[in-house]
C-alpha cells in the first residue's frame, strides 16, 4: 500500500483522520512504515 497525499487528504476531508493521525503517519521512516501506521489507525 502506498500512502500518498491524495489518500490522506481524502481521509482527512471525511473526518476519518485527525491532524494528530496525519502527524503520526508523516513521522514514519518509510512508505511501508507509513502504510503500517495508517492501517493501525483505520477502523
Amino acid at each position: 500500500m502506498d500512502v500518498d497525499n491524495s489518500v490522506l487528504d481524502n481521509l482527512k476531508t471525511y473526518y476519518i483522520l485527525k491532524d494528530d493521525d496525519l502527524n503520526r503517519i508523516e513521522r514514519g521512516e518509510s512508505r511501508e512504515k507509513k502504510a503500517e501506521i495508517l492501517l493501525d489507525i483505520l477502523p
